[in-house]
């Protein structure tokens, strides 16, 4: 269950869900359940400081801190114009 943040140096306490974001990964079980499960999902919360820069990836070992790219700003996407949204 998550509780704080994930980033280590932060930890800051999850009160609300509204701030932050909530990642979401399947883990497969090293030996299966009593209910026949393999696997299950695991829940993690980056607060929305940390949501900023970093999100989280998952690997062998894991889940991980991972830096984010730098975010293109929404005014500077080039958007389709509705002549292509109409075809």
């Amino acid at each position: 269950m998550m509780n704080e943040c994930f980033n280590p140096n932060c930890r800051k306490p999850l009160h609300y869900l509204r701030e932050g974001r909530v990642f979401v990964f399947g883990v497969k079980a090293d030996s299966e359940g009593q209910d026949g499960e393999g696997s299950h999902l695991e829940h993690y919360w980056l607060c929305g400081a940390c949501a900023q820069f970093y999100g989280l990836a998952q690997d062998g070992d894991g889940v991980r801190l991972v830096k984010r790219n730098r975010v293109q700003r929404s005014a500077d996407l080039e958007l389709p114009g509705p002549e292509a949204l109409a075809s």
